[in-house]
């Protein structure tokens, strides 16, 4: 197992498109999930924490969580599955450990929102080889990601 922590949003320089990246706690272990350019900037501002004309599902997934009894034990969690990468939330209440899926950049945000590592489990973990010092990044402040995102031009993914 793994510890990571959502350490921003970036573009990698060898693709165009954005990605969540997580870091582990010595900083020398990043993780990339891809993400698409509005889900980069809905993302940014709720990693932010600004305010949008109206409350995200991140919110509400957040409410709903903690009417069900997850306050406080919330594990997110990612991992391999057939070749993909997937994740989900984890707690225990009355007893009764409850799992539920989501996808990875939705744990990403809601590990951050929750203020909680994710846990990377045991075959996703052995993947996770690079190192801070070999992935090339141009790294985006979340205010930065809407004049990223405004820059971006249809060849950019050709």
């Amino acid at each position: 197992m793994l510890e990571m922590r959502v350490n921003g949003i970036c573009r990698c320089s060898h693709h165009p498109m954005p990605a969540i990246v997580l870091r582990d706690q010595s900083g020398a272990r990043l993780l990339a999930i891809g993400i698409s350019p509005p889900e980069a900037e809905r993302i940014a501002h709720e990693l932010r924490r600004g305010r949008l004309c109206q409350p995200s599902i991140y919110t509400l997934a957040k409410q709903v969580l903690s009417m069900a009894g997850a306050n406080g034990n919330v594990i997110p969690w990612l991992d391999h599955s057939e070749g993909a990468l997937v994740g989900g939330v984890e707690f225990t209440r009355v007893g009764v450990r409850i799992s539920l899926d989501c996808a990875p950049r939705d744990v990403a945000v809601l590990a951050a929102q929750w203020g909680v590592p994710i846990i990377v489990r045991d075959a996703l973990a052995a993947d996770v080889e690079q190192t801070a010092e070999t992935v090339a990044t141009e790294h985006l402040a979340p205010s930065d990601a809407g004049a990223w995102l405004e820059r971006i031009r249809p060849e950019d993914f050709s």
